[in-house]
């Protein structure tokens, strides 16, 4: 066999209509040595680098193709000569290998090296990553280098595929129950509620369109973890726009998104090259994380390749938990290293695995404790900035507060006095005080446009009333008991009926034995429909306009390109709602949604409680009370309306949990969000109380049907500490006229 080195590009240019061929008909036959792979990285990549591509021909005819080009490199002081193969180095390329006609493996592997046996001068150490451990010129060479008695070494690349079924069903059952449970519910919610379903990038002029989507939702998603993704450099991204070009011509590129409305939430980027899927990058919209949008498409891919007999689905390296789940298999790929040079053999293979083995051996002598603080000191290290960015008067006068003898100082008086209100400015407590703290939602999504108490911070201020505070029900407060011999007590409050309440907030609060009541706008719950209110909110969240324009029915102008512009021109849109005539605002919801750019009807997966999850928190002291049907303002229904919407919530509360309801929780509840014909309304329906969202505490002497409460809003347990007992001591004298504090209660979330 005559070796000929292609040194380069142009040389290597000729070999082009003879590549392909050669590849399918070899045993390596993969789309990433492919020449489309090959050509366009060599274009994106190899500027700093030496073609060395060895042909061997055999009789005049092409039978083998190594795809070797030279880096250097430095290593112990001094620059070596790296050969390895095209395609490896970017992160990019997976199966790599050289490849040859079945059953020319040996021989041109004994050719190849003969050849760089009597070019040494040309290389200093040979790296090839990433052949299958199955790979036939990978097991030649490898007994041809021991024959030889080159240093050598070889490490094992795990890798994860999913061979399919021909069913769906059976496919499915492959699945653990809860993650089978999880990929049906998500893939419902999209298919039932969104109507969305996977698009096919079909068109140069897409890839365009598509690409610069894709790399900014990866980046994103990256973003989230601290990290900067891979697609960050202009080269990366050029190499992508190339190659997909390339791999659409051939018939092989797999690249889908799935949408809601004009917001593209997830993408899959692939090859189906031989009847096989390889999965090589995939991006979703962290802000959507909740949705699963990601898990949707691939979903959705899988069985529409289960439906068109696509044999197997390759998750490539990796051993990812997510991949796991899906059912995937490992199999294995490889990195194989050699050298001639005792020098080459010393920096490249005997130190690196002396400090492999040295770090393992330390890892194993230490303790685990040793280790668990070293990596708190590497988290404390990376946090060390934002950590200083967060240290302010407040949170300073907190931590003094909650570390000296003021924090008991400060609760003595708050027992014992309160602001004055007239020319005094301290006076006698004489009559007891309850707070009733509001919620709305508990979770972690960290949504700007649908904020949420975060998890912890529920749990560190629901420790904090449990060990100090004398905590009440709303039936206490409608029969004028003040909870113990303390002069203080707290009443906590849910509104609109969320189910984070109970997957979130009713397992603290079952924990710790504390009672609570949850309003709830009935027409939301086990319904599927989410609040009108919350409709706008996900709007403005999902809509890719840039602006909002006026129109005919006034609502606000405002820019959307930013999230922090959207969010503003969010609250000014909900206010601007919120003061409309009840009939007036439905009939403006469509337009609203149409100048947006969204669905004209959208729904959240499982947002809103069930019954059945309401009685099982009934059974743990958990009390529930009306908040309307379809969360109206009071204030803008006509007198039939008000009728209905305070009734009917009753009504469908008492017969579903066959209890009698007497508390009652005004929407969006300002002052000029009721009236006096709202209150008389309560009065005739029987109920007892009714909550505002009106800022202060409640004394003995105070209406019934205008209870004042706040949202706590200090995370750290100092600060909320310092905060109870300034509002015990402050919070009696405000006015009615006073609404729940802006820091507690966003307006895009005040419900």
């Amino acid at each position: 066999m005559t070796i000929v080195l292609c040194d380069r590009w142009q040389e290597i240019e000729q070999l082009q209509q003879r590549w392909n061929k050669l590849l399918r008909e070899s045993s390596a036959d993969t789309f990433f040595l492919s020449w489309e792979w090959c050509g366009s990285w060599w274009k994106a990549y190899g500027t700093e680098l030496r073609p060395y591509l060895l042909a061997g021909w055999e009789d005049g005819r092409l039978v083998g193709i190594a795809p070797l080009c030279i880096e250097q490199v430095r290593k112990m002081g001094r620059s070596w000569k790296l050969l390895k193969l095209i395609g490896d180095g970017s992160q990019d390329s997976d199966y790599l290998d050289c490849f040859a006609e079945r059953g020319f493996e040996p021989s041109f592997a004994a050719a190849a090296l003969d050849y760089l046996d009597s070019h040494r001068r040309d290389w200093d150490y040979l790296e090839l990553h990433g052949p299958l451990g199955s790979s036939a010129f990978v097991h030649a060479l490898h007994s041809q280098l021991t024959q030889r008695g080159w240093a050598s070494a070889s490490e094992e690349i795990p890798c994860l595929t999913l061979r399919l079924p021909h069913k769906w069903d059976e496919y499915l059952q492959m699945l653990k129950p809860r993650f089978r449970s999880k990929l049906r519910s998500c893939m419902g919610f999209f298919e039932q509620q969104v109507k969305a379903r996977p698009i096919q990038c079909t068109s140069e002029e897409q890839l365009r369109d598509w690409l610069p989507l894709f790399f900014d939702l990866h980046g994103r998603r990256w973003k989230t973890k601290g990290r900067t993704g891979v697609f960050r450099g202009d080269e990366k991204r050029e190499f992508y726009m190339q190659m997909s070009c390339q791999a659409l011509k051939a018939g092989v590129l797999q690249f889908h998104r799935l949408d809601w409305g004009e917001r593209p939430l997830a993408f899959q980027y692939g090859f189906l090259y031989d009847n096989r899927f390889l999965l090589l990058q995939e991006a979703y919209d962290p802000d959507f994380e909740s949705l699963r949008p990601g898990v949707a498409l691939r979903g959705f891919r899988l069985k529409e390749m289960i439906a068109s007999g696509v044999e197997e689905y390759d998750f490539l390296a990796g051993l990812a938990q997510h991949k796991i789940d899906w059912a995937a298999e490992r199999k294995t790929a490889m990195k194989l290293t050699s050298t001639w040079s005792a020098r080459a053999e010393l920096a490249f293979l005997k130190v690196p695995a002396a400090k492999a083995q040295i770090k393992e051996r330390l890892r194993r002598i230490t303790p685990k404790p040793l280790l668990a603080v070293r990596r708190k000191l590497l988290e404390q290290r990376t946090s060390s900035v934002s950590a200083v960015s967060r240290i302010s008067p407040r949170s300073i006068a907190a931590k003094v507060y909650a570390s000296t003898p003021l924090r008991r100082l400060g609760a003595w008086t708050a027992d014992h006095y309160q602001r004055g209100r007239d020319f005094f400015p301290i006076e006698n407590r004489k009559e007891s005080s309850c707070q009733i703290l509001l919620f709305h939602r508990v979770n972690d999504d960290k949504d700007p446009f649908l904020p949420s108490t975060p998890i912890a911070d529920f749990r560190r201020q629901m420790e904090y009333i449990a060990a100090n505070c004398s905590v009440v029900t709303v039936d206490d407060i409608a029969e004028g008991k003040p909870g113990n011999s303390t002069k203080h007590s707290v009443a906590i409050t849910f509104d609109d009926g969320y189910r984070d309440n109970f997957t979130s907030a009713f397992p603290i609060l079952k924990e710790l034995n504390l009672p609570a009541t949850i309003f709830l706008a009935t027409g939301y719950i086990g319904t599927g429909q989410i609040p009108w209110y919350d409709q706008v909110c996900l709007a403005f969240k999902l809509s890719t306009r840039t602006s909002l324009d006026s129109n005919e029915f006034g609502w606000p102008c405002g820019a959307l390109a930013g999230r922090e512009q959207r969010v503003a021109t969010l609250e000014r849109t909900l206010a601007w709602l919120r003061e409309l005539e009840d009939d007036s605002r439905r009939q403006a919801l469509p337009a609203l949604f149409k100048a947006l750019g969204v669905p004209q009807s959208m729904a959240l997966p499982n947002y809103m409680l069930t019954w059945d999850e309401i009685r099982q928190m009934k059974t743990h002291s958990i009390s529930f009370g009306a908040h309307t049907v379809t969360h109206p303002v009071l204030s803008r229904v006509t007198s039939a309306q008000l009728q209905q919407e305070i009734q009917n919530s009753k009504k469908t509360i008492e017969q579903k949990l066959q209890a009698e309801v007497r508390h009652f929780a005004y929407p969006f509840g300002r002052p000029s969000d009721f009236n006096e014909a709202a209150r008389a309304c309560l009065r005739e329906n029987g109920f007892k109380t009714a909550v505002t969202t009106e800022f202060g505490f409640n004394s003995p002497r105070d209406d019934l049907l205008r209870l004042k409460r706040f949202t706590p809003w200090a995370s750290d347990p100092r600060a909320f500490a310092l905060q109870m007992d300034w509002y015990r001591f402050a919070g009696v004298g405000a006015t009615t006229t006073e609404t729940a504090d802006i820091h507690a209660m966003p307006a895009a979330a005040g419900q």
